[in-house]
Parts: structure tokens; sequence; C-alpha cells
């Protein structure tokens, strides 16, 4: 599955492998996930998109009552608003 993204050299002008993720506490990540960056800073239409997607993710989140993630996603709300 981590390798469904192609290349830059295979579809540079569209989606493509761009960054290498990992975690912050130096755990490994699931080598089958596939994952999708948002930049949630700037005014370019990408950075809007970005915070838009963010802020779905956080009402989706914020539907399903008392869940894992409630806190993350009002604290990840809280943060794209204020950088709207």
């Amino acid at each position: 599955m981590s390798n469904i993204l192609p290349t830059a050299e295979v579809n540079p002008a569209g989606l493509h492998k761009k960054y290498v993720i990992s975690r912050a506490d130096g755990d490994p990540i699931d080598p089958n996930a596939v994952y999708f960056v948002l930049r949630l800073d700037g005014g370019h239409l990408h950075n809007v998109a970005s915070r838009a997607a963010a802020l779905d993710w956080c009402e989706c989140v914020l539907a399903e009552p008392d869940n894992a993630l409630t806190k993350t996603a009002r604290e990840l709300a809280a943060m794209v608003n204020k950088l709207s």
C-alpha cells in the first residue's frame, strides 16, 4: 500500500510522493499506511483547502461524542480557526 503514490518523476504535475513521514517519538509508522500532508498556514489555495479539510476531519471526529480524538479535534479546530 505504501507504493500507491507515484514518484514525482512519474507524475510531476499531479499527486505524487512528496514527503517522508516519521513519528516524532521515534516509534515506527505503519509501513502499509498512506498519508497525505496538509499545510495549514498561508493564504494560497492549497492552504485554504487544507484548512477546510482539517476542519472537516474535526467535525467528523466531534460527531462521535467522547471518543479518544475529541480533545485533539477541539485543539486542531481552534488552531485552524486562528489561522483563518
